[in-house]
This record gives C-alpha cells, structure tokens and sequence, in this order.
C-alpha cells in the first residue's frame, strides 16, 4: 500500500472506533491526497468527522478545514432528507399497501456508525419477501416513476426494480441477491426462507419511525455476498467494508456465528469471509473477537488493491466502456470479465466460472 491508503486506514479507524475519543490520533502527512482518496472511496465524511475533531495544532490548513465543513454540513442533510424519505415510504408501503417490506444496508447500516449522519448515504434497497408484494410494490411505485412497470413486464425476474422517489434511487428488490451457479443460488433462497421464518428482524429508528431491517446474521451473509459480488462485477469500495465492520460490531450480540459459519461455508465464501475479516481486522481495527468467522489475509493485499485502484464500486475499471461502439464494447467486455473471474476464483471458486459463462450468454445475447 502507498503511504496515503495507509494513512486513510488510520483515519478511517479514528472515525470508526473513537467514541469521542480523539487521544490517539491519525498521524497525516498529506491531508489534501488523504481527503482526495477518501472522496474516490466515498468515505469522505468520515474523515472530515475526524478533521473536524482534532486540536487546531493537528487539522489540516483552514482552506482544507473550511471545505471539510462545509462538505458535512451537505452530507448531513442529505442523509437526513434520506431518513425522512425512508420513514415516507415505509410507511406507505407498511400502512397503506399491507406490505412487510425490509430496509438492507445502506442506513441501516450507517445507524451504527458513531456519527451516523456522516457517512456517505447511497441508494435505499428494500427487500419484499414475496414475488407478490414485489409486485404489488412495483404498482405502488409507479405513482412516483412510470416507466418501472415497464421493467417488471419486460424484465421480470430481475435482481431488482429501480425508481427514483422524492429525488432518492430505491431498489425494489425481489431477490436480496443472486448467484449465477444454481446450486448456490438454490441454497441461499433456502438460508433466506429459513432466517426469514425463524429470526428476528432488526429496527432502526429512520425519520422518527421504526424500519424493519434483516435478521442480523442473514444481514451479515448478505453483506458478504454484496461485496462479493462487486469484485466480480467492477468492484467493491471502502464503504461497503466500513459498513460490514460497523455491523458486525453493533449487533455482535444478536449475530448466531455457528449459523454464520455454516451459511459461509455452504455459499462457498469461506475464503472470501476470511479474506474481507482479515482486513476489517488488520486495516480497518475491527477486534478480532467480534469477527464471528475465520479470517486470513493470504488475499488480503489483491482484495486492497482492487478497492483502491477501481475507485468506489470500480467506476475507474470500466471508464469510456459505454461510449465504445457495440461490437468492440461487447469484445471489451468479454476480456474485462474474463481478467476479473480468473482473478477473483481464488476468492470464489465456485461462483467466478458460473458468473463468466452468464455474463458472456447476457453480452451476445442483446
């Protein structure tokens, strides 16, 4: 690692784990680079919660400083607007529609965070547990965005169905996520009916109104398997990471690890599992005994430089991609993704070869 993501992950841990506590602080160099680093990973908030805790002898130079603040001022309303936007839907879909739908990640997540309001809010993904209310969902949402019924009719059995209401992206989502390799995707459908029957979903408190959230150890398999499926696609961020650490510590007590384990192993993530602990371990200083899996950072160093070299969900991998004329594009794609799945199989062996032959079928078939 540079200098610079070394000194991001000492930030990154002040802003995790302080608890007000500022006593050891992050020794940088170079706040400018830091700050430009943490925006390409969208954790920018979080390292301008820490600037805008140090002493004066220890912050950045006033212009850096005044930026800084006025940057949380924006991501503070931004994330409050999307508290009260989640608040709004739920309640029309819970109350009005008759509908149980469940909030995953994002700010369900960021209620764990000791500054919840500073980290980085992204898109809202609500889980509906049935093809039914998804669907049911799909024409409620189509008062806000017309054209997402025209998704589930062309589209159907997508991952997800995106509309944008009240100026925020939602994902209504009819699978929490997928696996190209059948068995795989067999097995996770029957990990989520079992966790959906026998746990107990979360609350957070959005908006001034309770949200249902996923059971916490299904919330923790499907974080697994959101990252990664993201180094498969493009890539993974330090967010998704920062999210995953902060979860697996502020529901440690509710997280059953011997089910845990047995969900890993069963999805073939074992490997991945180890390798994503290793590192909210050893760079982001999650206790290693809140970590309720294995860990090993044999990968750890190929996964570290695939989040900072693709940027936040890998938009630098797949820059000018789309302005390629079709046949090239499609040509481009098959050799990026082949690169990628070779690459990832020692994380995913079961799930690289699958995910390569459904991306090659997708790429020729339109």
């Amino acid at each position: 690692m540079t200098q610079t993501q070394q000194q991001l992950f000492g930030v990154l841990r002040a802003a995790l784990w302080h608890g007000g506590d500022m006593s050891a602080q992050p020794e940088v160099t170079d706040w400018p680079a830091v700050i430009a680093l943490a925006a390409d990973q969208a954790v920018d908030g979080l390292v301008y919660d820490v600037v805008s805790r140090l002493p004066a002898h220890k912050k950045p130079q006033l212009e850096v400083a005044i930026t800084g603040m006025a940057h949380l001022l924006n991501i503070e309303q931004r994330n409050r607007r999307q508290d009260k936007v989640i608040a709004a839907l739920f309640d029309e879909l819970e109350t009005t529609e008759g509908l149980h739908p469940l909030l995953m990640k994002g700010q369900a997540s960021a209620s764990l965070y000791p500054t919840p309001q500073r980290r980085m809010p992204g898109d809202i993904d609500i889980y509906l547990p049935t093809e039914e209310e998804c669907g049911r969902a799909v024409t409620w949402a189509a008062r806000y965005d017309s054209d997402i019924e025209r998704k589930w009719r062309e589209q159907h059995h997508m991952h997800d169905y995106s509309c944008v209401i009240a100026g925020e992206m939602v994902e209504l989502h009819l699978r929490m996520e997928t696996f190209t390799n059948k068995t795989l995707a067999r097995r996770l459908t029957d990990i989520i009916n079992d966790e959906l029957n026998d746990g107990e979903p979360q609350t957070v408190t959005l908006g001034g109104r309770a949200i249902a959230t996923l059971p916490p150890t299904l919330a923790v398999v499907h974080q697994l398997i959101h990252i990664s499926r993201h180094l498969l696609e493009t890539g993974i961020g330090l967010r998704q990471l920062c999210d995953l650490a902060v979860y697996l510590s502020g529901r440690q007590g509710d997280i059953d690890a011997g089910r845990l384990v047995q969900y890993v192993d069963r999805l073939d993530l074992t490997t991945a599992a180890a390798t994503i602990g290793s590192i909210l371990h050893d760079n982001l200083g999650l206790p290693a005994d809140v970590i309720p899996f294995a860990t090993d950072p044999r990968h750890a160093a190929f996964v570290i430089n695939e989040v900072f070299h693709g940027g936040s969900f890998g938009r630098h991998n797949t820059e000018g991609r789309d302005g390629l004329p079709t046949p090239i594009r499609k040509l481009w794609s098959a050799v990026f993704f082949l690169k990628r799945c070779l690459r990832c199989r020692k994380l995913l062996k079961k799930e690289a070869p699958s995910f390569y032959v459904s991306k090659i079928l997708f790429n020729f078939a339109v």
